[in-house]
């Protein structure tokens, strides 16, 4: 995702790692990102995102992201896909 504004920009690459093994049968892209094994442990963002979840309703703390913020991703989102179909600014307050 590249987000373009008139006086800067963000990029994220949150796709292909860039790891890769072959042999003569297969080739193989394994995940080192998400949901990665590590000595036979699920390990990655995916898994701290769960465990951070699962950590707030049992010990009844909020979370580190909020509603509000997820509410103002949604909106960036909208925005982004808005200004692609349209070839408009969108300016969010």
């Amino acid at each position: 995702m590249e987000i373009l504004g008139t006086t800067g920009m963000a990029r994220v690459e949150c796709g292909y790692s860039g790891l890769w093994f072959c042999d003569s049968a297969n080739t193989g892209f394994p995940d080192t990102m998400h949901w990665p094994q590590v000595r036979g442990q699920i390990m990655g963002d995916l898994k701290e995102e769960l465990t951070h979840f699962v950590n707030c309703v049992v010990d009844d703390t909020p979370p580190l992201i909020t509603g509000e913020d997820g509410v103002r991703s949604l909106e960036l989102a909208w925005a982004i896909q808005k200004s692609i179909d349209t070839g408009q600014v969108i300016t969010l307050e």
